[in-house]
């Protein structure tokens, strides 16, 4: 059944959470937040550090050692993932003949066979493993990114519906969207989707805004909107989060999966602070708030393993009264290093 703040009247939130889980195993690199030491991903690459090495596009090959970490993940508390499936025309090949990169191939919109059946099989794993529930994030990537300048330098126009070669990527998107949905039902992990993972833009991002407007209308017309979580809320920056109205036309999801990273200084080793993560979230709720968006949330990207963001939460969401469901850490702590697997999780000490 999806949660609602209906369920809030006899169930004590948050409940358990958990990581988002994207990768197995991190080379001994920066990842890249925005930090000044950090090289951004190029057209079918992820960030620095951590291709080959994605979860999905390479189950088959690395089964054992993935099921452990997910078993250790359980083992240490964990109860709720997110996943993000990144994807492209073309995508998961590489310079390395029999290397899998992170973006899957959406060709047609649909996976490869070997990532469908992937996919198929990790969610089954996830399932007998005990996990709870998933958040499955979006996100489109190179040409079928419409903030991606892979169009002669260019990024997707303002009004953009119907022109080629948009209208095609935009229908690939659309309808592996469309497509997967039969498999997350299959999969009994009481799954919702995130449509475009940190999606509504800024004015200045008119190509993705037209994109998420339809996108938006297309699903929830066509599929209502109790699976889904819309497009994640990416922080509290009012820049970022002022065209909620414009996309969602009065049909809201009914809960929000908001984004925070608490400040810290890039490249000299700091800590997010519990003073700190309180003020980044009581900004993000009063934003929220004055805007008409009361709805639960669920955390779904945060520091890794981090006490002060953690007791941060803690405190701010009782000061706030509001109702958040559930957590789960991204994979990279305050310091921009990349913890893959997310393993550890500190959070349940600070009751998330």
């Amino acid at each position: 059944m999806p949660f609602a703040h209906k369920e809030a009247s006899h169930m004590n939130w948050p409940v358990r959470g958990g990581s988002n889980l994207l990768w197995y195993a991190s080379s001994p690199l920066p990842c890249y937040l925005g930090g000044t030491h950090s090289a951004a991903p190029d057209a079918n690459h992820s960030p620095q550090g951590v291709d080959p090495f994605s979860v999905i596009t390479n189950y088959d090959l690395r089964k054992t050692g993935i099921d452990a970490a997910l078993s250790q993940m359980y083992a240490n508390g964990q109860r709720r993932l997110r996943l993000i499936l990144t994807h492209m025309r073309g995508g998961e090949r590489a310079a390395t003949p029999g290397v899998r990169m992170t973006n899957m191939d959406s060709t047609g919109a649909v996976f490869s066979p070997q990532c469908t059946q992937n996919l198929r099989a990790f969610l089954a794993t996830i399932k007998a493993a005990g996990f709870a529930e998933v958040a499955v994030g979006m996100a489109p990537q190179w040409r079928n990114n419409p903030t991606y300048p892979a169009f002669n330098g260019q990024m997707w126009p303002a009004g953009w519906y119907f022109q080629e070669p948009y209208e095609s990527f935009y229908q690939e998107n659309w309808n592996l969207i469309v497509n997967l949905r039969p498999i997350f039902a299959a999969a009994d992990l009481n799954i919702k989707i995130d449509l475009c993972n940190e999606g509504i833009p800024p004015s200045s991002f008119p190509g993705l805004l037209d994109y998420c407007k339809r996108l938006w209308n297309n699903y929830s017309s066509c599929f209502g909107v109790a699976d889904t979580f819309g497009f994640s809320v990416a922080g509290p920056a009012l820049k970022k989060n002022s065209n909620f109205d414009s996309v969602y036309q009065g049909v809201k999801p009914y809960v929000l999966d908001v984004h925070m990273y608490t400040p810290v200084a890039p490249d000299v080793g700091s800590e997010a602070t519990a003073g700190d993560a309180k003020a980044e979230y009581l900004k993000l709720y009063d934003m929220l708030q004055s805007r008409g968006y009361d709805q639960g949330w669920i955390i779904g990207e945060t520091w890794y393993n981090s006490p002060g963001t953690a007791e941060g939460f803690r405190q701010a969401m009782q000061e706030a009264g509001n109702t958040v469901y559930w957590m789960t850490q991204w994979a990279a702590d305050s310091r921009y290093s990349y913890q893959n697997p997310p393993v550890l999780y500190g959070y349940r000490d600070h009751g998330w």
